[in-house]
């Protein structure tokens, strides 16, 4: 038997409708067994999973991954059955997502994922599965505006005692797309700082979290990464600095080409993935702190001190 799935789309949001057509060819040898069981099961599976290795001894490998089950649903077609199979039998579905799923998520190596599996399944006789997308959902606890950090630093323990200056960093809100500019606002008061400050530094940073399958909020392993960052450069000498700039993701055709901006389209252009597809070279990473895996982004800002040494021979 042959299984055909066609849904109205490749990714979806946590709570949404999956609609689509399912057509199965049955041969002559299974239409018998399908008269008996004229039923399809799909099931919507959320798999997380990362490996990680130990140096204890001999150097072995560990497996951590949790399943989640999204849909599980039964669907009788006895309806729709007919002497006639030549030109197979189109059973109709719209099932739901689960709202408590989490979005899909593609690391560059495949030791480490959170994939989406749809399947469908006739008993005794044939499956077939295929990879959908889920998106990532805001979630509203989360969600703020006009963030305002701000926090003092003291040189007092790095060198003599340089005094001290603080920083002020203001955003207009803590959730961005891909593509959306992310704008700032950054206040430095060195008025009682002795050392000059050459530039400032602004960077867009992304953790990749694995986290203990016991406690989400745990981190077991993580790697970080800067995706790009700018250098603004100061006036010397000042006691108060104010910089209004923004940062955005790269542009360049080599970093768009893996990280689109637009990276749910490029995914529906491309109609839903076999499980075994090796061509899946489009990342997503996705922000989500839930799960084994998960992924964080932060804006980071370092101030570069112009620091006067004097030498002398001994």
């Amino acid at each position: 038997m042959t299984i055909n799935i066609e849904l109205n789309k490749v990714c979806y949001f946590p709570g949404e409708l999956i609609t689509g057509i399912i057509t199965i060819f049955p041969s002559l040898e299974v239409f018998e067994p399908l008269m008996e069981n004229q039923e399809l099961v799909i099931t919507l599976k959320e798999y997380q999973h990362f490996t990680y290795t130990t140096k204890h001894g001999k150097h072995s490998t560990h497996t951590v991954s949790r399943t989640n089950e999204l849909i599980n649903s039964k669907i009788n077609f006895k309806d729709i059955i007919t002497p006639d199979y030549s030109a197979g039998f189109k059973i109709p579905i719209s099932l739901q997502i689960s709202k408590e799923a989490y979005p899909t998520i593609f690391f560059e190596f495949d030791n480490r994922y959170l994939r989406h599996y749809f399947k469908v399944e006739v008993p005794n006789c044939a499956k077939r599965t295929k990879l959908i997308v889920i998106r990532n959902v805001f979630p509203q606890k989360v969600l703020s505006k006009n963030i305002n950090a701000k926090n003092e630093f003291s040189k007092s323990k790095f060198l003599s005692d340089k005094g001290s200056l603080s920083c002020n960093i203001k955003m207009p809100k803590n959730y961005f797309f891909y593509d959306e500019e992310i704008p700032f606002e950054i206040n430095i008061d060195c008025s009682k700082f002795d050392l000059k400050i050459k530039s400032l530094t602004v960077s867009l940073s992304r953790k990749e979290r694995r986290n203990y399958a016991t406690d989400y909020t745990k981190i077991m392993f993580y790697e970080s990464s800067e995706i790009i960052s700018k250098i603004i450069k100061l006036e010397k000498g000042l006691a108060n600095y104010s910089v209004s700039d923004s940062i955005i993701f790269p542009n360049t055709s080599k970093y768009v080409s893996v990280y689109p901006p637009k990276v749910y389209e490029e995914y529906e252009k491309h109609d839903l993935y076999e499980v075994n597809d090796g061509k899946i070279h489009l990342r997503l990473y996705p922000s989500s702190r839930l799960g084994i895996i998960s992924v964080e982004y932060f804006l980071k800002s370092k101030l570069i001190l112009i620091i006067y040494l004097l030498l002398m021979k001994k």
